[in-house]
């Protein structure tokens, strides 16, 4: 009589079980793909501000706006656009522009919207009717930057970008558009946005085209273009999410989530296959089944239960770090950026106020303020891409024998403007009879830069700073230490320096806390050890080792 109220409390129990882990799976799900979609268009924001500041520093140039004028008044003449010296001139700035930039095209438009200059001779002399193209030139004619995808009419998906050009009185004369790849210029932002075996983040346009490679190596061109009803439910619902599932552009089932960037023009989608992200979810709800069905071991199926519900739990601890890693990124980004840009635009407000002051020290003093939040960012974005590159297994390390001196030598004379600017003495201690390591020099050149870079940055006005190299005891390792005068490291934090993203300090703003951890990655892609030491209060020293080159091949010393 007991036994059929014990299996319908177990039954009751199981079934509870299982609809409340399978909602906390689902909730998991969508906290991860909406995390990630943010942060990839939070990154692809920051590269379209980017963007539009590349072509308006353009726009300004002296030279291209001398050239435009001169261009326009040929135009105005009617005279022949493709014989004029204005357009050689302005071909011949544009050149490493396009080259260093990686844009597809350039052109000049005139106000009326005939395009008087370009790369392409076929363009010029040419009114561009395409709706994104008039609306770029209306919105550059009213002082503001674009930039935006063509209409869907259009066979090739580039994005047009461009800015005012403005003669010496600051009136607009024309505008200055470029055209470039999303595929190029987003890839290392999309891998940002990769999930588990089968998850990608990718950009598509209005008519659903893809703008940016597949994972899988789909090309974008060559009419790849997603499901029609996905097309239809972004154009029906700008942002959203859907995890009952859908055909991808593979034809595979999959969950994602989506948002339609209105002044870009473009679409960003965040998927991964149903199978890999729904898996254990079904995989419990069989098993639910099976054990309503089973009577005979109703308190042993429990267990069991149990038992699989905690794998179940365990294996959504990756969803769980893939969403912390993304929230530390996103936090870098926000944080670490903002301080410099701010500094920037404060300073520039400065000397803009202060135009008619002469002081020749007031200017260099606000203009190596700029210089300095300039390298700062430059250094977070190339810390910020290492680290990307590592995650994604792709940063490369090619070793050769390299001469111990010259390496040191070069990060020592990085590091001394910034050192004297505190006051703070670097020591460096070479011997002559360090033999030349199996190392890649630039790599290297980096971890004894962000390592000295740290110790100045720890150590106050007046400290010391030291780094040495010796040959370690068993001959066939070369030993670099670099040691300070510093706060030094608190004990219970010095096991967590070389974990991505970890800072002492939190929301202090020093470092972005990504150079230690490019450090260990790379000194263990050489197959050498770092390690560090500290005393609080008295200072920090970091080891590390690499191997001796071999004797047959130190002829080729780099």
């Amino acid at each position: 009589m007991l036994l059929l109220p014990l299996l319908g409390l177990i039954t009751g129990i199981t079934l509870w079980t299982s609809y409340h882990t399978q909602q906390q799976l689902r909730q998991s799900l969508a906290s991860t793909l909406t995390t990630v979609l943010n942060t990839v268009h939070e990154a692809v924001r920051i590269w379209a501000d980017d963007r539009k500041s590349d072509v308006s520093v353009l726009a300004q140039s002296g030279e291209i706006r001398v050239e435009t004028a001169r261009q326009l008044v040929d135009y105005r003449a009617r005279r022949n656009l493709l014989r004029t010296d204005a357009l050689r001139r302005l071909r011949t700035v544009m050149a490493p522009a396009l080259k260093s930039y990686r844009f597809v095209d350039f052109e000049v438009v005139a106000p009326e919207g005939v395009i008087i200059a370009s790369n392409r001779n076929d363009e010029i002399g040419v009114m561009d009717s395409d709706p994104a193209a008039l609306e770029v030139l209306e919105r550059t004619l009213r002082g503001e930057l674009a930039l935006r995808m063509p209409s869907v009419e259009q066979t090739d998906p580039r994005m047009l970008i461009g800015a005012p050009i403005r003669d010496p009185q600051g009136k607009i004369i024309a505008t200055l558009e470029f055209r470039l790849d999303p595929a190029l210029e987003l890839r290392s932002v999309t891998i940002l946005g990769r999930l588990r075996d089968t998850g990608e983040t990718y950009a598509v346009d209005r008519a659903g085209r893809f703008l940016t490679e597949s994972r899988f190596g789909l090309p974008q061109h060559d009419g790849l273009i997603m499901a029609p009803n996905v097309v239809r439910t972004i154009a029906a619902q700008p942002t959203g999410i859907d995890l009952e599932g859908y055909p991808n552009y593979r034809g595979v089932p999959a969950v994602g989530a989506w948002k339609w960037d209105e002044d870009l023009g473009i679409a960003l989608v965040t998927e991964i296959t149903r199978d890999e992200a729904l898996g254990p979810s079904r995989f419990l709800w069989s098993l639910t089944m099976a054990m309503i069905l089973t009577t005979l071991a109703a308190v042993l199926v429990v267990f069991w239960f149990l038992g699989s519900r905690a794998k179940i739990l365990a294996s959504n601890f990756g969803y769980q770090q893939a969403l912390q890693a993304r929230r530390d990124l996103l936090a870098v980004v926000s944080h670490d950026l903002k301080n410099p840009l701010n500094m920037i635009g404060l300073t520039c407000y400065v000397l803009k106020s202060n135009w008619a002051n002469r002081d020749r020290n007031f200017f260099d003093e606000n203009i190596d303020r700029i210089r300095r939040g300039t390298i700062t960012m430059s250094r977070l974005i190339s810390d910020l891409l290492d680290g990307v590159k590592l995650e994604a297994g792709q940063l490369v390390v090619v070793s050769k024998p390299s001469a111990v001196d010259r390496m040191v030598q070069t990060a020592m004379e990085s590091a001394k403007p910034m050192a004297d600017e505190k006051h703070i003495k670097i020591d460096c201690e070479v011997p002559t009879d360090v033999p030349p390591v199996q190392a890649d020099s630039l790599r290297i050149i980096q971890v004894l830069s962000n390592l000295l870079s740290n110790a100045i940055k720890f150590t106050p006005p007046g400290g010391e700073i030291r780094l040495s190299v010796k040959t370690a005891a068993t001959r066939n390792q070369v030993e670099f230490k670099v040691s300070d005068t510093g706060r030094g490291i608190r004990p219970e934090d010095l096991p967590h320096v070389f974990e991505q993203f970890w800072q002492a300090q939190p929301g202090h703003g020093i470092g972005s806390g990504l150079g230690l951890f490019i450090c260990k990655k790379l000194i263990d892609a050489h197959h050498g050890t770092i390690h560090a030491s500290s005393i609080e209060g008295k200072g920090t020293i970091f080891v590390f080792t690499l191997p001796v080159a071999s004797s047959s091949s130190v002829a080729d010393v780099a």
